[in-house]
């Protein structure tokens, strides 16, 4: 089997593997009030009662959005109000409701039962005109892997909230608890783009937590194992021929560098983890997680040269814009970690194109930034593109070092260290 049939044979493995994973769940709870006790307020009961909303508003803030470091108060991003945990008490019934719903939503978000726990973020509070744009959620917790949102059941139209993963949307209207009747929950990972949308009329509450997946006990960093026969044959039959070159196997969720850890994994990246690790195993390979970045630039036209169009007063649309020559094509990984969680200092490490293993190809893959310059009068029009994907990286082990030195002499020293000063003045050399 050739080195590219390799490829497409692991990456339809892959996506064969993985195809039934979850990113977003939703569900009902039982119909018990949460009865939440508010400081200075007394106890709101669902539905709102007459005036309680306005009680309940008096007690809140407006609340804020992330933009980059910046926390920002702008109400034509979000119109949405929230009430801090310190502020007010749930009951004991809704507590238990809550934990006996975590097990279930643990098993189809593909994360360990025994592991995720919640932690009470806020009380949201949308009135008629409330939205939140398209966002994704910061990691306020350590190991924070997902959110929950539990609608409570108070009347309302609109406010659906939109979950987005790559190319699928799942939008989730809570029907029951928008006519008052039960609780309505979501949980999805916090690397899913999603929005609230606007409100038409009614009050929208929801208690928002951050699901974190507690340390396991035992062994760091273990994965449960899968069959893995074929797949460890096709990897075998790749190092064989490249054995100094690594494979990259392309995960599905984006991860921060602190979440960017085995036991952190999301859904279907967990099996893939499962399956590339044991593989590995057999294949006697060396295993890291890293960064994947790509940087494309391409000659683009956008007509405007043409016909006589300045740069400064046309502006073209992206499907407008037609790819011509690649100059530069680059893919690297950086922000490397070892299967027990460690950080290991290596900078960047050249990957190949051919070498990357995803269920979405390589150039299906959507960019995190675009910067296209028109034509300038001294240069033609080009367009840069960056591509960020988070992978598990292998390579055959007896050729760790000429790997890792790739990277550059000051990134491989300390690898070096351990055998003595001849390996060092010959690596100075």
């Amino acid at each position: 089997m050739s080195s590219s049939s390799n490829i497409k044979w692991l990456s339809k493995a892959i996506e064969q593997a993985t195809k039934s994973a979850n990113f977003c769940i939703a569900g009902c709870l039982p119909a018990v009030d949460p009865g939440i006790e508010i400081d200075g307020v007394g106890t709101i009961s669902m539905p709102l009662k007459r005036g309680a909303e306005k009680r309940l508003i008096a007690a809140c803030q407006v609340a804020p959005y992330g933009k980059g470091t910046q926390t920002l108060v702008d109400k034509r991003v979000r119109n949405t109000f929230e009430l801090d945990p310190k502020k007010f008490g749930l009951s004991d019934a809704w507590n238990s409701a809550i934990s006996d719903a975590l097990r279930p939503i643990a098993e189809k978000l593909g994360l360990p039962a025994d592991q995720l726990e919640t932690k009470l973020y806020k009380l949201l509070v949308y009135e008629k005109g409330g939205f939140f744009l398209p966002h994704r959620d910061s990691e306020k917790h350590d190991r924070m892997v997902a959110s929950l949102i539990v609608v409570l059941p108070n009347p309302f139209d609109g406010g659906k909230l939109v979950v987005r993963h790559g190319a699928v949307t799942q939008t989730l209207a809570f029907e029951e608890a928008a006519k008052g009747k039960f609780p309505c929950f979501a949980a999805f990972y916090t690397d899913c783009e999603h929005e609230v949308q606007r409100v038409y009329s009614g009050v929208r509450l929801c208690l928002a937590y951050n699901l974190v997946l507690k340390p396991k006990r035992g062994k760091a960093g273990s994965v449960p194992t899968a069959p893995t026969d074929p797949l460890a044959e096709s990897i075998e039959a790749w190092v064989a021929k490249n054995p100094a070159k690594p494979l990259v196997f392309a995960l599905n969720h984006h991860y921060t560098e602190r979440g960017l850890s085995l036991d952190l994994l999301k859904g279907m990246d967990r099996q893939i983890a499962s399956l590339v690790i044991a593989a590995s195993g057999k294949t006697d390979c060396h295993v890291n997680l890293a960064q994947v970045s790509r940087h494309l630039l391409q000659s683009a036209d956008d007509g405007s040269f043409d016909h006589g169009y300045s740069r400064y007063s046309y502006k073209p649309q992206r499907s407008e814009i037609e790819i011509g020559e690649t100059y530069e094509d680059d893919l690297n990984g950086t922000e490397w970690t070892d299967t027990k969680g460690k950080k290991q200092p290596w900078g960047e490490i050249s990957f190949d194109l051919s070498a990357i293993v995803s269920s979405e190809p390589i150039d299906d893959w959507k960019p995190t930034t675009e910067d296209y310059e028109g034509y300038t009068g001294n240069a033609g029009n080009t367009l840069d593109r960056w591509y960020h994907r988070s992978a598990i990286v292998i390579w055959q082990r007896d050729h760790h070092f000429e790997v890792v030195a790739s990277s550059g002499v000051a990134n491989s020293i300390p690898l070096f260290c351990p055998l003595g000063t001849p390996y060092l003045w010959a690596l100075a050399s």
